[in-house]
């Protein structure tokens, strides 16, 4: 169940009305969880096709690391039709190997006194003296935290590389597909179908 009694995320990912959206906006906000591999994102949408066609959303997201939205991009969502601002980033599928990755992956060394722990190796090695000063450790992983918050933020403004280029012929290929797909499942009509048929083909 959702916070107000629509369909959860989950359910949603599962069986939420599919459709495509454009992305009008997209800010990392640095926070991680499922061992990094799932990202939170501040991310504005605009639905291109079916009933809910020009509808935005805005709302933050945790999204699979290796799925990161970039603004101008067509990505999939799935949607509540009773309640349009309830929708889900992609499906399932999209999930499951990131989450598969972060089940499989060891677990960090606690920060303990532990000699595998390698700030503690910096500290009795390297540090000298400094490492006897109390709190040297959490003044170390402090300045550490913030420089990674600082590459984080930085990276967020860093101007996305291009997408590697497709082949031409195999890209329409598949967005006539998937173009033929929405209409099957009635989130386009006839004549949205051969209206964005012909763009897709005048682009070639």
């Amino acid at each position: 169940m959702g916070l107000f009694g629509g369909m959860s995320e989950e359910e949603l990912r599962t069986s939420g009305t599919p459709t495509t959206a454009r992305v009008v906006y997209v800010d990392d906000t640095g926070k991680r969880r499922q061992n990094a591999t799932e990202a939170k994102v501040k991310i504005q949408l605009k639905i291109d096709s079916g009933a809910a066609r020009g509808r935005e959303l805005d709302q933050p997201k945790w999204v699979p690391v290796t799925q990161m939205p970039h603004v101008g991009e067509t990505v999939q969502i799935r949607f509540d039709p009773d309640h349009v601002d309830d929708w889900a980033w992609g499906d399932s599928a999209m999930y499951e190997p990131a989450r598969a990755s972060a089940q499989s992956a060891p677990a960090a060394p606690a920060a303990t006194g532990d000699p595998a722990d390698p700030m503690v190796e910096f500290i009795q090695n390297a540090a000298g003296p400094w490492g006897q000063m109390p709190g040297f450790k959490q003044m170390i992983e402090t300045a550490m935290e913030a420089n990674q918050a600082y590459v984080s933020s930085a990276e967020a403004w860093a101007p996305a590389a291009p997408p590697p280029a497709a082949q031409p012929t195999q890209d329409t290929a598949a967005r006539l597909k998937r173009l033929d797909q929405l209409l099957e499942q009635g989130l386009v009509t006839a004549d949205e179908h051969r209206e964005l048929r012909q763009k897709i083909i005048d682009e070639i």
